[in-house]
């Protein structure tokens, strides 16, 4: 078994050419709730799990350029998140299954089937933490707005919320545990911080028994730069590698950035530089195959 940890951060067109690629009983998809937030009415948003059901689900097309839903009622705070009709309908599903405990395997159990999603996504928590970012005058931050043109310096705080309650689900639990590999699939900054904050979650990943692979993205946009610096580590790839150094046992990486290649040489890591030419078919092609060779 292959369990990917994914938080949406980065391109997708590597990432639906591999899932292509592996045999669907073999594979687990885990969103993670590291970006998941709340609005003031309560309302639970999981960004992550939007993003893999518009890209999976194949009965979804209308709904996807729809914002009717947030026209019509724009008087309340979700019109203030953007999100359009599928995204509105998945958040309110989520917040009915976590306000009436409705199993979120349920959940994703009859979302897979009603979308048709054809392969294993699994959530983590039940019910999930939600991100808090706090600014310097105390008002709430939304993760959405956490674009490349945000001052960062605005932020005074960034914690979780639910932490009390968060239960990691046994049935994930058990795939993690036994799986093959764990890949983390270009995790950004604040997924990383996220890992390190939910206790079962790291205990889980430093008794894990197999592989966990980071894939490292190809460059770090200015807000994740920003974020790091402001979690304490150097910008750039190598702060990456550092903030995530204790949780992983090898590194996907771009060949070309000698540099990093280098950076990185004395690390108790395995390296896996790897041809990044994500801007044709045969580059991305050519990556996806060298990244199956390296998970199996």
């Amino acid at each position: 078994m292959i369990t990917i940890l994914y938080d949406g951060n980065d391109s997708d067109k590597v990432f639906s050419k591999l899932i292509k690629k592996l045999a669907k009983n073999e594979l687990a998809i885990i969103p993670m709730p590291s970006y998941d937030f709340e609005t003031k009415y309560g309302l639970h948003i999981s960004p992550t799990l939007n993003h893999l059901v518009e890209m999976l689900g194949t009965r979804i097309s209308r709904l996807l350029n729809s914002y009717k839903i947030q026209y019509a009622f724009r008087g309340f705070d979700f019109a203030r998140t953007n999100l359009n009709d599928l995204e509105l309908i998945l958040s309110f599903l989520m917040t009915i299954c976590i306000s009436r405990g409705i199993p979120l395997t349920e959940l994703y159990e009859r979302l897979t089937k009603s979308l048709d999603i054809r392969y294993k996504l699994m959530p983590l928590y039940d019910p999930p933490p939600h991100i808090i970012i706090k600014s310097e005058d105390g008002s709430m931050i939304c993760p959405l707005d956490l674009t490349d043109e945000f001052d960062v310096d605005k932020i005074k705080e960034i914690s979780y919320g639910n932490l009390d309650k968060a239960k990691i689900i046994m049935e994930t639990k058990t795939v993690l545990e036994e799986s093959k590999v764990i890949l983390f699939y270009q995790i950004s900054p604040i997924t990383l911080f996220f890992l390190k904050s939910i206790g079962t979650l790291k205990k889980t990943l430093e008794n894990f028994r197999g592989t966990i692979i980071y894939f490292l993205p190809q460059n770090l946009s200015v807000i994740n730069n920003a974020i790091l610096k402001k979690l304490g580590y150097d910008e750039g790839l190598q702060g990456l590698v550092k903030m995530a150094h204790e949780h992983i046992d090898a590194i996907i990486l771009d060949d070309q950035n000698q540099q990093l290649i280098s950076d990185l040489s004395e690390v108790k890591l395995t390296l896996y530089p790897t041809h990044y030419a994500f801007k044709t078919k045969d580059g991305i092609n050519k990556f996806v195959n060298d990244l199956l060779k390296i998970l199996k």
